[in-house]
């Protein structure tokens, strides 16, 4: 992914380096449990504001009261 251009992984919407201070979430691989060295370079998920609110809500109606 180009690090100037986004692309939402939810609804494709596009944005651009700055969009992320507006809500953008971002998200990278993680590094292997035990790893001892940095965790190598992947692909970055992006989610536009609207799809990132709409997987919290989905997650928080899944929570126990």
């Amino acid at each position: 992914m180009d690090p100037g251009r986004l692309v939402c992984a939810g609804c494709g919407r596009t944005g651009g380096a700055r969009d992320v201070a507006t809500g953008w979430a971002m998200s990278t691989p993680l590094r292997p449990t035990g790893a001892t060295s940095a965790r190598e370079p992947g692909p970055l998920t992006a989610l536009c504001p609207s799809c990132a609110r709409e997987r919290v809500r989905d997650l928080e109606a899944r929570l126990d009261p």
